[in-house]
């Protein structure tokens, strides 16, 4: 382009100049009129059609005219300087050419005046005619290159000598006005047979005179056959300019040509915190086509003014590197294929990440729309800390800890991410694999679609879809396989949030586990960074146990509430198991009948609703290692959750057996003060008798505690009876206390007393007593057989010690006489019961009795929401 501009210049002088000497010649013939016309006629045919010759003097020795090639475009006079014998033989001695007005079009077919029409006929690249002047000075030309970029004005002064025919010396001043920048070029060089010598130095303009703030400098030479490329080098430095917003920007450019190989070097920093290196190197193929290959790194100390300059309207702040490689890609006016690296250090993203690390690397194609295409076989990693709304709406356990995204490539090939333009910004879009890790948190599946749209405001709209996901989330002992996730976001609009997650299995850590494992979905919609509606539903043992919950979280203040039911549960004949519900709960009832439901509304952070909750306990049996429990009829009722606070009520018990067979119970129970259980009444029935516990407080954190048993009007018979010796009958009545010992690891009854309230009878009379009560086998052993016959009691007790579902030791002392034996000699009898309790205290009912307060509260609790 550079050699077919000096062409239009240099030549287009020395071709006005011919046309004005033979315009001189015809004062031989005294013909101006038709000096005129033929002078026309040659500017039409050499494609200016609107080309007009004026011809204003002409003498013996000089003459002048004036120039037209189209609208505002010409030269103003043309002065002609001859003798009367150099005339004769058809030569000039000087042209003169003052006020030239020419436009040149810059684009890629190379440099030609706007006032020329285009010729599908092959020109010569710069060529110059041959013209009879000696001397051509060029004054006050005013020409525009018309550029892609804009408009380049280009004051020209120049003198061009003819010191042999075909051969020129030339000799310019140009002034170069490029925006904000400005430049004085000095040229010199010869125009001949063997092509163009040239060479150049470009010095800082006077500001004051352009009014330009930045300046240019350089310096050069070219050489030139004529055909193909120049060759020679040049430098360019280019300080003080700005960019149409004000940002400062220095240049510096370097070319080194050689044959048929171009090397060109740039150097760009607009502002401070930028800069850009590129380097190319353009190689001619014989057929005339360009290959190239090169590089470009840029480099952005504040991310924020690269993005800004970029016109992508993103929130970004941080640090950033970007490096292309082009290896020998035509030249063509699309962008080749590019490998690229991208490494941004210290980003941060609005009011959500900061201190993040970005890092990619893979091949850039342009798109026919306009757009990117980024492909790579390695993974693209992205790391940051939470912060501002993210970091709010995150558990502690995951807010101040590194966030590690890394998206792969799939299994059928690379990894892809397009960039496309969209209204007033880009749509970026891409698919993959992923793995995420947060704190002690991790996730990883398939990424099957991401799309994310930016405008001139940020981001605008963003898509994410998720499959065939796996979560370990250790902080809260939560595994989840076959996750699905679908979510869009969309600042603009009233609820920019919405997100459905679905799991195959969720899988809540223990040994044994809390909860058995449960299918889940769930629902979010709102603002991230305002208020959040969320629904989820909770489902296990194939869908016959489900758990629903409902509500809002507030994510600015950090509060929120949700309304959880569990539908009832149904246990027994053809119903769930405990391990079915709570592996955990199977450690202490290995078999469980009845119904369970609950229904609960929670809250959380200040100002929260206090909570509620009801659980439902409906003809509830439980079996365990320790205890036996039958006929549980309860809602148990908690009006405040934070701190659990539970009014007084009461819950019926059919039968509790734990060593001790208590039936037809009635508890009263309450939660004044948050983990601490205070009993009121418990009362059950026992051999006839009655039995109440002494009010009591339980610590619910450690679920230990102490408790007094009060037995009263308990038939001797019937307590004795279940012992399962064949034989044994009495008659009285006790009455005592039992303490109990509630352990982590069990019951414990300590030092038990049950004593007879006044004299009885005690009869033992086997029909086949056992081996060492025979009185064959044991004399002493015969005489309490005899005693224990009709033995009258006038003192009886009984001390119970000992672990439930464990051996207890059960002793009975008595003191009283026989009358049929030695006529009533007083005896006191210590005898051990001990044994198994599974074989020595056992008991059932078959019907109960539940008190119309707790039927009350069943229906009710069947009957109303929350």
């Amino acid at each position: 382009m550079a050699g077919r501009a000096v062409g239009y210049i240099v030549g287009g002088a020395l071709g006005l100049g011919a046309l004005a000497a033979a315009g001189a010649a015809g004062v031989r013939y005294w013909l101006p009129g038709v000096i005129e016309s033929r002078a026309e006629e040659a500017l039409h045919a050499a494609g200016f059609p609107a080309a007009k010759i004026t011809l204003k003097r002409i003498g013996l020795e000089a003459a002048e005219l004036a120039v037209v090639l189209a609208e505002g475009q010409g030269i103003e006079r043309v002065h002609l300087d001859y003798t009367p014998s150099g005339l004769w033989g058809g030569r000039l001695d000087r042209v003169v050419l003052s006020g030239i007005r020419l436009e040149l079009q810059a684009d890629a077919g190379g440099v030609r005046p706007t006032a020329m029409e285009s010729s599908e006929e092959p020109q010569a690249d710069g060529g110059m005619p041959e013209v009879p002047v000696g001397e051509i000075v060029v004054e006050d030309a005013g020409l525009e290159l018309l550029t892609p970029a804009g408009v380049i004005p280009l004051p020209v002064d120049a003198v061009v000598r003819q010191p042999e025919s075909g051969r020129f010396g030339f000799e310019a001043t140009a002034g170069l006005i490029l925006g904000p920048v400005s430049g004085a070029a000095d040229l010199a060089g010869s125009y001949g047979p063997d092509g163009l010598q040239m060479t150049f130095g470009i010095t800082p303009a006077d500001s004051t005179k352009t009014g330009t703030t930045g300046a240019v400098s350089g310096k050069g030479r070219v050489a030139w056959s004529g055909e193909g490329l120049p060759a020679g080098r040049a430098e360019l430095e280019i300080a003080g300019a700005s960019l149409p917003d004000g940002t400062p920007l220095q240049a510096g450019f370097r070319w080194l040509g050689e044959g048929e190989r171009h090397e060109l070097q740039a150097l760009l920093r607009p502002g401070q915190d930028i800069s850009a290196q590129v380097a190319a190197v353009a190689v001619r193929e014989p057929g005339g086509h360009f290959r190239v290959s090169g590089t470009a790194d840029l480099i952005a100390e504040k991310l924020e003014e690269a993005v800004r300059l970029a016109g992508a309207g993103l929130p970004v702040i941080g640090r950033g590197s970007l490096s292309l490689r082009v290896a020998d890609a035509p030249v063509t006016s699309a962008v080749p294929p590019m490998d690229v690296a991208v490494r941004l250090e210290r980003t941060g993203w609005a009011d959500l990440a900061s201190n993040g690390v970005i890092a990619a690397s893979g091949r850039v194609e342009r798109l026919g729309d306009g757009g990117w295409l980024y492909e790579s076989d390695g993974d693209l990693t992205v790391e940051a800390v939470p912060s501002g709304a993210m970091k709010a709406a995150l558990p502690p356990e995951l807010a101040s800890s590194p966030l590690f995204l890394s998206l792969r490539p799939p299994p059928e090939g690379p990894l892809r991410v397009t960039a496309s333009p969209a209204e007033q910004g880009w749509r970026i879009a891409g698919a993959g694999t992923f793995g995420l890790e947060a704190g002690q948190a991790a996730a990883g599946g398939q990424l099957e679609s991401l799309e994310i749209v930016t405008g001139s405001d940020g981001l605008v709209h963003a898509a994410l879809s998720l499959m065939d996901v796996g979560l370990d989330a250790s902080p809260w002992g939560v595994a989840a396989r076959g996750l699905e996730a679908a979510a869009t976001y969309a600042p603009a609009m009233e609820r920019p949030l919405a997100l459905k997650v679905s799991a195959g299995t969720v899988r809540i850590a223990g040994n044994p586990a809390p909860v058995a494992p449960f299918a889940l979905n769930a629902t979010v919609s709102g603002d991230p960074q305002g208020i959040l509606t969320f629904q989820t539903d909770a489902s296990a043992a194939s869908g016959s146990i489900v758990l629903e919950a409902f509500g809002t979280a507030n994510i600015s203040s950090g509060t929120g509430q949700a309304d959880i039911q569990l539908y009832p549960v149904r246990f027994g004949q053809g119903g769930r198991k405990p391990a079915e519900l709570s592996p955990l709960l199977a450690q202490y009832a290995e078999e469980a009948e009845g119904t369970v439901a609950l229904k609960a509304r929670a809250g959380w952070g200040k100002g929260s609703t206090p909570g509620r909750a009801e659980l439902l306990l409906e003809d509830v049996s439980l079996t365990g290692p320790s205890f036996v429990l039958q006929g549980l009829n309860a809602v148990v009722t908690a009006d405040k959750l934070q701190p659990l606070h539970m009014p007084e009520q009461e819950l019926s018990i059919g039968l509790l057996d734990v060593g001790i067979p208590l039936s037809d119970g009635l508890v009263r129970f309450a939660v004044p003060e948050s983990e601490t259980l205070r009993v009121g009444q418990a009362e059950f029935a026992w051999a006839g008798g009655s039995v109440r516990a002494q009010p009591f407080a339980a610590d619910l954190s450690s679920m230990t505690g102490s408790v007094t048993l009060e037995a009263e009007g308990l038939e001797l018979g019937q307590v004795l009876s279940m012992a399962g010796v064949d034989g044994l009958a009495a008659t009285g009545t006790l009455n005592g206390r039992i303490p109990v010992i509630v352990e982590k690891n069990g019951v414990r009854f300590e030092q038990g007393r049950l004593d007879a309230a006044g004299p009885g009878t005690l009869r033992y009379d086997p029909a086949d007593p056992p081996s060492f009560l025979d009185p064959g086998q044991n004399d002493s052993t015969g005489l309490v057989m005899q005693v224990l016959q009709n033995f009258h009691y006038t003192e009886l007790g009984i001390i119970i010690d000992g672990s439930a579902g464990g051996e207890m030791e059960v002793k009975l002392r008595v003191r009283g006489s026989n009358p049929d034996f030695y006529d009533g000699y007083p005896v006191a009898l210590n005898l051990n019961l001990s044994g198994a309790l599974a074989s020595i205290l056992q008991s059932g009912v078959t019907s109960y009795r539940i008190p119309e307060t707790v039927k009350a509260r069943i229906e009710q609790f069947r009957n109303t929401g929350q």
